[in-house]
């Protein structure tokens, strides 16, 4: 079978080309830790904000005696009514475009040369700073769509705080979009990179659904081998946390290069656009 093939190749490329392996899993490491490291005290920020407002819009319902979120109330339109919450709002928004803007550029910077190496070891004919351009290029357009989940789940947070109601079918519907959103995106990095910006979004998202009886083995096969690997790690936690720490870096990133080579493989091969 072509999939079990393409995923054989794919690590047989890695195993013939251990220093380029090694630098995958280097480049994977270097960007967990660099936006942890910038983007975390950015996101306390706004969970703080977040909390903050809440309680404000909260404390103001239970002084009036009023609920806190009418029926059909907008949330953003209430936080610019309250002057007393209006200032942390659009405090909000601006840790919001910063957090967007810290995002996408360690993003580009380090997935872009993951991409670009599991490019390569499949005999791709393009230079990093071209591959760079059109991978960022690309990624503006998921980008939008990232910021526009990014915001919902935004405010929706604020509503939840607000009512102190649990996660409702809304939150988890969005959250299953996402995780389709994030699938297709990483099979249009996959394709050969002749199109960038909305066009190779767009086409390339075409041809990930046209291609669906190859795209969607490979991508079970892929979340198969990410499910053992958890259930791995929990056995081990069970005998040491730090043992499972340690595995859970060595095998991890690993897999994470052997899936992006896998789809690179599955892509030149059957969906290329």
């Amino acid at each position: 079978m072509r999939l079990f093939s393409d995923a054989r190749n794919a690590l047989f490329i890695w195993l013939k080309s251990p220093s380029w392996f090694i630098l995958s899993v280097i480049l994977d490491l270097l960007f967990m830790i660099v936006y942890g490291f910038v983007t975390a005290p950015i996101k306390g920020k706004i969970v703080e904000h977040v909390l903050v407002i809440g309680g404000l819009i909260s404390q103001a319902a239970q002084e009036s005696g009023e609920v806190a979120v009418q029926k059909g109330q907008s949330i953003i339109a209430l936080m610019l009514e309250r002057p007393e919450v209006s200032p942390y709002f659009h405090s909000l928004l601006l840790l919001f475009v910063i957090l967007a803007v810290a995002s996408f550029v360690t993003y580009i910077l380090f997935q872009a040369c993951v991409w670009f190496l599991a490019h390569r070891r499949a005999s791709m004919e393009m230079d990093l700073p071209e591959f760079i351009s059109r991978f960022a290029s690309l990624n503006i357009w998921w980008g939008i769509l990232v910021m526009l989940y990014s915001a919902v789940t935004l405010i929706d947070s604020i509503r939840i705080a607000v009512t102190n109601s649990q996660s409702d079918l809304f939150s988890q519907s969005l959250m299953v979009l996402a995780v389709i959103v994030g699938v297709v995106a990483s099979w249009t990095y996959a394709l050969p990179m002749r199109q960038s910006g909305w066009r190779g979004a767009i086409d390339g998202s075409v041809s990930v659904f046209k291609r669906w009886k190859v795209t969607l083995p490979a991508t079970l096969l892929v979340i198969v081998g990410f499910v053992l690997l958890n259930y791995a790690i929990m056995g081990i936690a069970n005998l040491s946390t730090t043992a499972a720490f340690i595995a859970g870096i060595v095998l991890l990133f690993p897999i994470m290069a052997w899936a992006r080579l896998f789809m690179v493989e599955s892509a030149r091969h059957h969906v290329d656009a």
